[in-house]
């Protein structure tokens, strides 16, 4: 009977874990200058330990999604990090957050200059994206194709005076997501995608933000027919226009390259 009631409470204690809730939360660690969007079940706080850094500030909660009910426009980090981020990194478990504004989130973030796993940012609810990247002078390229901003309702200066933004990759024209024209691009001078960054009035708006006739770079994902005896490697398999992509084949033993046909469809 003992047996059997240990087996019990060993068995509650993993189905207790497995379901045990996550918190979103974005972590500051001031050592490498870096942010972490993640959601755990562990509660960080000052002191601990975060991929291998030292964290020195956590928001957690509401504070991130800014649920509903809540009035937070501008984040409680920005005025933390502004002068000091350099790097900003979304863990996978963070696709699991569904934040309801990122409104300001890296604004005046001057030093930024690099955003890592935007994919693990599900936008799907999301209503506002006013200055999310506004004045992020030190940024050059921001990939946002996984971005869905049907919900969106306000995006003014969403890339406001990022005055060294080369590229955007994005294949979706977000024309036609937004409810009505924003002015989102303004300032952006060395801007690029089909076409070359105006400062002119008509040309700063979300008309622009599409990879047709706008400034977004489009991507060309690389798909391999099934081959027999062998593989290839491509040094990028979802490249952006005009980018060099070398293919490398791998035959298998006792085979040798015969042919590679290329089409692009």
């Amino acid at each position: 009977m003992k047996r059997i009631l240990l087996m019990f409470v060993l068995l509650m204690c993993a189905v207790t874990s497995a379901w045990a809730e996550k918190t979103p939360q974005a972590i500051w660690c001031r050592n490498n200058k870096t942010m972490y969007f993640t959601n755990d079940e562990t509660i960080y706080a000052p002191g601990d330990t975060y991929d291998g850094e030292t964290v020195t500030n956590v928001w957690s909660g509401v504070d991130v999604t800014n649920a509903i009910g809540t009035t937070l426009r501008r984040p409680l980090w920005v005025d933390v990090v502004s002068n000091s981020l350099q790097e900003v990194r979304f863990d996978p478990s963070f696709s699991d957050v569904r934040p309801i504004s990122t409104e300001s989130w890296f604004e005046d973030c001057r030093n930024l200059a690099s955003v890592e796993g935007l994919e693990y940012l599900n936008t799907s609810e999301v209503k506002r994206t006013l200055s999310m990247f506004y004045n992020c002078k030190s940024l050059t390229t921001l990939d946002v194709n996984s971005f869905d901003l049907r919900k969106v309702t306000v995006a003014l200066a969403m890339f406001g005076c990022c005055e060294n933004l080369v590229t955007i990759y994005c294949d979706n024209d977000w024309s036609e997501m937004f409810h009505e024209e924003q002015y989102i691009f303004r300032n952006c001078y060395k801007l690029k995608g089909a076409v070359s960054f105006s400062n002119t009035e008509d040309h700063v708006t979300s008309a622009m933000a599409n990879p047709v006739t706008g400034y977004f770079t489009k991507r060309w994902p690389i798909n391999f027919n099934p081959i027999g005896n062998g593989t290839i490697v491509a040094s990028d398999d979802n490249p952006y226009t005009n980018q060099t992509v070398t293919l490398a084949p791998v035959p298998d033993d006792g085979y040798a390259l015969f042919d590679i046909l290329v089409t692009k469809q």
